[in-house]
């Protein structure tokens, strides 16, 4: 019987990750430039990383005009989380927007509709386990064009009536 015809994989340990492989040789260690594009190799083993407890919980701040939405997100518990820690908001397109750390939470603003939220949160790379309840804010951020375009347009009108019945009912001119 050939060498790994049984169909068995190999193992290869880097650190404290371990891997397995189905190749007739062991593969490159991590981050160095691999041979063999149809090579497989799975990752079977790793130690604990601090985005395997967090859980993360979304609420909405504000919309904006252009239909983006403020997006707070608060890991808990926030103290597992570095500060070098690169937490990101993919959407259901595919896009990625790097969420700021603020204080007690991360924050961004993003193309998301607060009323249907259809988005994940990863913290390196791995889908973090994700609560929350949609909320629509009451206000949008900046001013409401509508209710000033109402608003000039009824006081030109006023304005445009009042001259009327002035030129029909005022002092007659010889």
């Amino acid at each position: 019987m050939a060498y790994g015809a049984d169909g068995a994989p190999h193992c290869l340990k880097n650190g404290d990750f371990l891997y397995a492989h189905w190749m007739w040789t062991p593969p490159s260690l991590p981050g160095t430039p691999r041979g063999d594009s149809r090579e497989a190799i799975r990752l079977v083993s790793r130690p604990s990383q601090w985005f395997d407890s967090v859980q993360a919980k979304y609420s909405f701040g504000g919309v904006s005009e252009n239909g983006s939405s403020q997006l707070f997100i608060e890991l808990t518990p926030l103290d597992r989380v570095p500060a070098s820690a690169r937490v990101v908001a993919r959407l259901a397109d595919g896009r990625l927007y790097a969420l700021e750390r603020g204080v007690n939470r991360f924050e961004v603003w993003a193309p998301v509709e607060p009323s249907r939220p259809d988005f994940e949160v990863l913290g390196c790379g791995v889908e973090l386990p994700l609560e929350g309840v949609p909320t629509v804010p009451d206000d949008p951020v900046g001013p409401d064009y509508l209710t000033w375009t109402f608003l000039i347009v009824g006081i030109t009108a006023t304005a445009a009536g009042l001259w009327l019945v002035w030129r029909a009912l005022g002092p007659k001119r010889t």
